[in-house]
């Protein structure tokens, strides 16, 4: 009888052990879904210089911190893009990281102002080894845990004095695909797990200059840039990012739903896309005065307007009123003379509520300092929770 129930004892502690196991095992599966949807926020190390610090910034609603931006020096390496700002920034930055050790960090080169040397950092077998094991030993100088490409653009466009060749097409591949081989090395290493992305165009130019059903295997995820489809450099006001195609007589029909697509159809796993939304506005003067100014010629460029400028000195004030466009799903602002397309929480819940339906992997956020008492990145953050 003992016996019996020293088994029966037994037994009901495995049976315990199995339920516990279980049930944690449920809960780390639980918290990994929660972790499935990307939070990535650019930092600007610009940012510095207006009072918003790196230790500013709300990293406990963020899985991903892209410090913008390192250049390309002359000699083909990864290097500080400022370092009057670079080296304090990237001191702040580690001290995040200690109080937030779940944020993944990572290091963005290039951008619009330090594309100029990738299309020969990529042109070479030996090129393209040098800067993959520069990107190595920035990651460890630095404490990063990854790095993000982000050239603008290849085979042509960007600034003026950026260098193109028509091979940047399939040399952007082979150099992805050396800095994932290196990364991948560096960590058998380490035992660290490194993060390698890119941010993408959101144009069908862009994806017709890439190869990108090869090269999105060499990448964790893609930040889309999904915004700036409308701006100055047209003739007509129109929106900063809309999410949906609108019917209107926009100089620039596109959207973000658009470019999801045009990737997906080019070869990108939709799990791999993470959306960009723009925590700043477009703003647009002397605009002549029909439909509440949307989609009408205007004669002066009232350039970009961070969230916190247009909040605190446009919304509600200046003879300004809100409109909301039903089909594209954003705001917008009018007082009579002047336009300003923008995001809001309204915007942002409705692109969140697309991710979530379309499975995409997440948001990005252009740019953190735009909004610093974070009332978009909220927005963003409660958007992306599992329901």
């Amino acid at each position: 009888m003992k016996n019996q129930k020293l088994l029966l004892m037994v037994m009901a502690g495995v049976l315990a052990l199995i339920v516990a196991v279980f049930t944690v095992t449920a809960a780390d599966s639980d918290t990994k879904s929660v972790s499935e949807k990307k939070v990535v926020g650019y930092y600007g190390g610009w940012a510095a210089y207006s009072g918003f610090d790196v230790l500013d910034i709300e990293a406990e609603k963020l899985t991903h911190l892209n410090y913008a931006f390192a250049k390309i020096s002359d000699d083909g390496k990864v290097a500080l893009g400022n370092p009057e700002v670079d080296v304090e920034n990237l001191k702040q930055l580690q001290k995040l990281k200690a109080q937030h050790p779940d944020l993944r960090t990572l290091i963005s080169v290039g951008g619009w102002s330090h594309s100029e040397n990738f299309s020969d950092v990529a042109a070479t077998e030996a090129s393209r080894k040098a800067f993959a094991d520069s990107t190595v030993t920035f990651i460890e100088e630095h404490g990063f845990d990854g790095i993000d490409i982000d050239w603008e653009y290849p085979v042509s466009g960007g600034e003026s004095d950026n260098k193109h060749r028509p091979e940047d097409k399939e040399n952007f591949t082979k150099l992805m695909e050396e800095i994932r081989k290196q990364l991948d090395q560096h960590e058998q290493q380490t035992g660290k797990k490194y993060t390698l992305t890119i941010a993408g165009a959101a144009s069908t130019s862009f994806l017709e200059k890439t190869e990108m059903a090869q090269l999105v295997s060499h990448v964790d995820f893609i930040n889309l840039m999904t915004y700036d489809i409308n701006g100055q450099w047209y003739k007509k006001t129109g929106h900063n990012a809309p999410l949906y195609t609108t019917s209107g007589d926009a100089p620039n029909k596109w959207s973000a739903e658009d470019t999801v697509n045009a990737y997906f159809n080019a070869g990108v796993p939709k799990e791999k896309m993470v959306l960009g939304i723009p925590f700043y506005g477009r703003k647009y003067d002397a605009v002549t005065p029909l439909n509440n100014g949307l989609h009408q010629p205007f004669v002066l460029d009232g350039g970009s307007v961070t969230y916190d400028g247009i909040k605190d000195k446009h919304l509600n004030k200046e003879g300004y009123k809100r409109f909301m466009d039903d089909e594209t799903k954003v705001p917008y602002l009018w007082n009579g003379t002047s336009f300003i397309s923008y995001e809001d929480p309204e915007s942002i819940q409705h692109k969140t509520d697309y991710i979530q339906t379309e499975n995409l992997g997440g948001a990005m956020v252009w740019e953190l300092s735009h909004d610093r008492k974070g009332v978009l990145l909220k927005a963003v953050y409660d958007g992306l929770q599992p329901e």
